[in-house]
């Protein structure tokens, strides 16, 4: 049995096709067995590719004997005799022009073999399909590290990097970034912060202090923490995560949050803490400005700005709308439930699941809801029924106002509704 060291030195020529059927027969044998060489060969086999697609333009494809004969040094027709006088007379040439005339392809090509090394070694390695480019690096300052979900590599984050999608970033205790996203939104991360950038239009933070300046788009910007979510269309506002609860500071726009019991609307200057189970969300006045001024200290390098607009354009958004709101008269009815109709779509894919609002004729939150994506890969099915929390009575109330909003974490297939009712007892 071969050792990995002798299979080593036959990798190369493994993969060159060189091997004599005999050694051919002893490193396959070895490989199927060990791990290590296995690894070794296909890292191989990925640098003889990439060279080869490199140095594309510059292979070989004509025969150069006819170029390498006309350029032979002129000499003495009666000295030569065979091709042995030939290399001999080239060799005792005391012009050096004719050699390094002749060596020049061949230097050439080993200046393109060795770049084409550097480039395989230093090349990153190619992530998951699904890394999709949405942002850019362009503030960057103490030790921070990003990493990817599929992934347990952590990277040390530098200036002008491009941010794909579903990746972490973790700043350390004396740390700052900012980051632009496609749109541009812009995103500035305190120290001590440790969040997910799920596409342009959503991020997770797990715990820290986030500044975010979301562009008005058709769809939602979404920020997810473990108390709460955030919703928003445009607007300036705070996100501060603690291990128990989530703040949430505006200073323009309106923001919507939200817990897995309840939800509100945030008007510029207003605050309102996130709690499991904890309902309702109590708003209070605040002065904004000041509290975020944090931010204020983390500002865009110029350079990378600059190569953020070259490099990273926004996505064409094919959906026409992102938010429907429906005023429903109940007639002062005690309600149940409320339905909600659509035409089935024969469309197989990935359908998108709704986040459902519910508030009174005053604009006071009642309670939330969802619609999961699923329910609509059934083409023999066009209506769901939403039953009202137990404790949420909703009655002597003239209408309701329901705004449906897609859910963002699917990005996919939307079904429009054609009519909401409120079913009484």
């Amino acid at each position: 049995m071969a050792s990995c060291a002798q299979v080593e030195s036959l990798v190369q020529a493994y993969v060159d096709g060189e091997l004599s059927a005999a050694e051919k027969a002893i490193l396959e044998e070895h490989i199927s067995e060990c791990r290590m060489c296995t690894a070794a060969l296909k890292r191989q086999r990925s640098t003889a590719a990439l060279l080869f697609e490199t140095l594309g333009e510059h292979r070989l494809n004509h025969d150069l004997t006819p170029m390498v004969m006309a350029h032979l040094p002129e000499m003495d027709p009666n000295h030569v005799r065979t091709s042995h006088d030939v290399t001999l007379r080239i060799k005792q040439q005391s012009d050096y022009r004719y050699l390094l005339r002749a060596l020049a392809p061949a230097m050439a090509l080993t200046v393109l073999l060795v770049l084409g090394m550097m480039l395989a070694l230093s090349w990153p390695p190619e992530g998951p399909a699904d890394m999709r480019a949405v942002g850019m690096v362009t503030h960057q300052e103490g030790k921070i590290l990003r990493s990817h979900e599929s992934s347990t590599d952590r990277r040390h984050v530098a200036l002008k990097a491009i941010v794909r999608e579903n990746e972490r970033f973790e700043t350390d205790g004396d740390a700052a970034l900012m980051i632009t996203l496609a749109g541009p939104t812009l995103m500035k991360a305190d120290k001590n912060t440790r969040l997910k950038v799920i596409n342009e239009r959503e991020v997770s933070v797990e715990i820290g202090q986030i500044w975010l300046n979301v562009c008005k788009d058709q769809r939602s910007f979404r920020v997810t923490t473990p108390s709460g979510d955030i919703t928003v269309f445009g607007t300036v506002f705070n996100v501060e995560v603690t291990p128990d609860s989530t703040v949430v500071t505006v200073e323009t726009g309106n923001v919507q949050v939200s817990n897995n019991v309840a939800f509100t609307q945030l008007e510029p200057g207003e605050q309102t803490q996130l709690i499991v189970e904890k309902k309702p969300l109590e708003k209070s006045q605040v002065d904004a400005h000041d509290l975020m001024a944090w931010a204020d200290t983390i500002q865009p390098d110029p350079d990378a700005q600059k190569y953020f607009a070259e490099t990273i354009k926004p996505q064409t958004v094919k959906v026409l709308r992102a938010e429907q709101v429906f005023v429903v008269d109940t007639s002062d009815h005690t309600v149940h439930s409320i339905t909600f109709e659509w035409e089935p779509r024969p469309i197989i894919g990935n359908h998108c699941g709704y986040n459902i609002y519910v508030s009174d004729d005053q604009m006071t939150p009642l309670f939330k809801g969802h619609i999961p994506g699923n329910v609509f890969l059934d083409m023999e099915r066009n209506e769901y029924e939403l039953v009202v929390p137990e404790g949420v009575p909703i009655e002597n109330k003239s209408v309701l106002h329901i705004s449906v909003v897609p859910d963002t974490t699917t990005r996919a297939i939307e079904t429009p509704f054609t009519e909401v009712a409120a079913l009484s007892l």
